[in-house]
């Protein structure tokens, strides 16, 4: 999906400002206190730049199927033969609010194996120092539906960059490639470097707020609600970013049920996160 072709909105607030396609309120840009933030998406697939928004669910989804109840729904799936990052990315998103500083988009996340009327809203809201972004979810079906949302900013770094965590992290373990086993593998260090010939694509849980440093700036990810995340350099990232990908839960929720959240009809759900730039 080119996200190019769509409308693009701006919001600003002294020497910051961000770039937001109507197409999944995808970020194009953002650039705080005059520094650039996010590394743009060169082929205009949203996940692969900017930050995509992954609605219903983040990461993958096995065999692209799942089960309630027993009933089976069916997924799109890519290449591989999963289903990836939801389709939230996909729909265009009518824009509900659009000040100078913050704008608001919802839409009804309903898709091919997801036929559950699950009413979204994201809100961002930009600051000299601060993009906050809250993501609204609320079941407006007649049954319970999974969901287990996220979000995929590709952030700038220079060749000497660190990941700071403010508190312990774990790292989910898989069975195979992409999909837990239910097991948390302790992290003895509280911070991770990563230099350019190493390849991540890993989830770990906890963390708090996250701190990514090089020598130019430091950005600090602070989530609500969304106690996973990957870390990701693989070859979208373009060896000049790394994604840090805040989630409600891990890869194959649907599945495993691991954190995953449960909307019962007429219930809502809250979310989000906020990236602050800083000092290196």
């Amino acid at each position: 999906m080119v996200c190019c072709l769509s409308k693009t909105n701006l919001i600003a607030k002294e020497n910051s400002w961000a770039r937001i396609n109507e197409l999944g309120l995808h970020i194009e840009e953002l650039v705080l206190d005059g520094k650039n933030i996010l590394k743009k998406s060169e082929d205009g697939h949203q996940t692969h730049g900017g930050c995509a928004f992954l609605i219903p669910y983040a990461n993958r989804i096995r065999n692209g199927s799942y089960y309630l109840g027993n009933e089976r729904y069916e997924l799109t799936r890519n290449a591989e033969g999963n289903s990836i990052h939801g389709f939230g990315k996909d729909l265009t998103w009518a824009i509900k609010k659009n000040t100078e500083g913050s704008i608001e988009g919802s839409c009804l996340a309903k898709g091919e194996g997801y036929p559950f009327d699950l009413q979204s809203a994201i809100s961002m809201t930009i600051e000299r120092t601060s993009l906050r972004i809250e993501m609204r979810f609320r079941n407006n079906d007649n049954k319970n539906i999974p969901l287990s949302p996220g979000a995929h900013p590709y952030f700038l770094i220079s060749h000497d960059w660190k990941v700071h965590f403010e508190s312990p992290i774990e790292e989910v373990e898989y069975a195979e490639k992409y999909f837990p086993n239910g097991n948390l593998l302790n992290v003895e260090e509280p911070e991770t470097s990563i230099n350019g010939k190493t390849a991540w694509d890993n989830c770990f849980k906890g963390g708090g707020s996250i701190t990514l440093k090089d020598s130019l700036k430091s950005v600090i990810i602070k989530r609500i609600n969304m106690g996973y995340f990957v870390m990701y350099n693989g070859i979208y990232s373009e060896r000049k970013s790394v994604a840090i990908e805040p989630m409600v839960a891990p890869p194959d929720s649907f599945n495993n049920g691991i954190s995953l959240v449960m909307l019962k009809p007429g219930e809502e759900f809250r979310c989000g996160f906020e990236i602050i730039i800083g000092p290196p």
